[in-house]
């Protein structure tokens, strides 16, 4: 017989209003959502203490919503740590 596996546990949850507008500045007006995607895995590696952070498919189609070119500002999310060390984030 497999040995069935368990589901990881989550062992914190925390909401987060994450600020895009400080570094999208910094980058030229055609990079600016990839530069949102990457400054979230940095807040959230740096607040949750994991570097394996994966960002869910809603948090995704919000950061793109607008195109490229124009982001949001900030994003308020919801971030789960599961007992693995994965941090989920999602709007």
């Amino acid at each position: 017989m497999a040995k069935k596996e368990e589901a990881p546990k989550v062992i914190l949850e925390r909401v987060y209003n994450i600020p895009l507008r400080r570094e999208t500045l910094k980058v030229p007006p055609f990079k600016k959502a990839n530069k949102a995607v990457k400054t979230v895995r940095q807040f959230i590696s740096r607040h949750m203490k994991s570097d394996n952070v994966i960002i869910g498919k809603y948090l995704n189609l919000k950061i793109w919503e607008h195109g490229m070119k124009n982001p949001p500002h900030h994003v308020k999310i919801n971030a789960s740590k599961d007992d693995k060390g994965k941090v989920f984030v999602e709007l």
